[in-house]
């Protein structure tokens, strides 16, 4: 009987890429949907813009958060062994190899993150993320309170996190008004 599990690639299809956009008069905030779950979205003017970037901001670190073991870099010691003319024993040679499998297996799972699931229910909207490493869980839920103006298609779908959106998303301040705007492909303005 074996152990090992099989993988069966998810293809996810982003009609565009979430960003956020600031100008001194107002902020807006675009975030991508997967398409292939039909209508899911919400819009509707943030009450208080400190609280929803600092809650995104938040959720987006335990996203990029990766606490798997690293081992050292054992190269300049070996190095160093090399230089003083000692010669390296299948020891240090097999630890050499050790990291360097250690440290292109850490490449590979780079690519490997779990795109984080926005659910828009009746009373609220949520965000569930998963860490880069899988050790950590977070579930955000932004009460409808927070929204003037809310207009939502119910559902649940993946939604599309680029990089560098937390850094976009520090640039959103308190006193200028900011819009959501969560659907499947982000209307231009």
């Amino acid at each position: 009987m074996s152990t090992a599990t099989a993988r069966h690639p998810v293809a996810l299809n982003y009609a565009a890429q979430s960003d956020v956009v600031v100008t001194p008069d107002a902020s807006r905030v675009q975030l991508a949907l997967e398409g292939s779950r039909g209508t899911v979205g919400v819009s509707g003017q943030v009450k208080d813009p400190t609280l929803f970037r600092d809650a995104l901001a938040a959720a987006f670190a335990v996203l990029s958060s990766d606490l798997r073991y690293r081992g050292r870099d054992r190269t300049a010691y070996l190095a160093y062994l090399m230089k003083q003319g000692k010669r390296a024993s299948a020891q240090i040679w097999e630890a050499q190899k050790a990291f360097l499998d250690n440290a292109l297996e850490g490449e590979e799972k780079k690519d490997a993150v779990l795109d984080p699931v926005l659910t828009v229910d009746p009373d609220q909207v949520s965000l569930e993320v998963f860490s880069r490493d899988e050790s950590a869980y977070a579930r955000l839920a932004f009460d409808n309170s927070l929204f003037d103006k809310r207009e939502a298609a119910h559902g649940s779908t993946f939604l599309d996190v680029p990089q560098d959106l937390p850094a976009r998303l520090d640039r959103l301040r308190a006193y200028a008004p900011v819009t959501l705007e969560a659907h499947v492909a982000p209307t231009a303005k």
